[in-house]
């Protein structure tokens, strides 16, 4: 082999094995920069996906909230309607007691006191149909 093709720098400056060494410096922070923007891109995306997830149960939240609000303001009307029907039902038996009573025929006596009691139960009735419903209307929120 000839001489010339195995020429090796006999000597180094320091300035030169500053500027490899600052060199291969530079290259480890870019491929570490690099790594980390590597990684903080698949945070982002990791972070994107579970806002979008976040969101997406909060939605499904609301609609079971408003599907229970419809079923809800359907079984309180329905509630409400058997309510009122019973309310006219037993005051109109107690009203139909009280008339033929008062025919007084003979035929027919019911003692004071029980229609007292009727009366009386018709009125309770009758007023805690008005005290559920005002409460059911008004009630807070909170």
């Amino acid at each position: 082999m000839s001489s010339a093709s195995k020429t090796l720098p006999t000597t180094i400056t320091i300035e030169d094995a500053k500027a490899a060494v600052q060199k291969r410096t530079e290259k480890d922070v870019d491929a570490t920069l690099n790594e980390g923007l590597d990684t903080a891109g698949q945070y982002d995306s990791d972070v994107r996906a579970l806002k979008i997830k976040m969101l997406q149960l909060e939605v499904k939240k609301q609609e079971n909230d408003q599907a229970d609000q419809v079923a809800n303001r359907e079984m309180r009307q329905d509630y409400a309607l058997w309510v009122f029907r019973y309310l006219v039902f037993y005051s109109a038996s107690v009203g139909g007691l009280l008339f033929i009573s008062s025919i007084n025929d003979g035929r027919f006596k019911i003692s004071d006191s029980v229609l007292e009691i009727l009366v009386g139960s018709t009125a309770v009735s009758a007023i805690g149909l008005v005290l559920a419903v005002t409460h059911g209307l008004f009630k807070g929120k909170g």
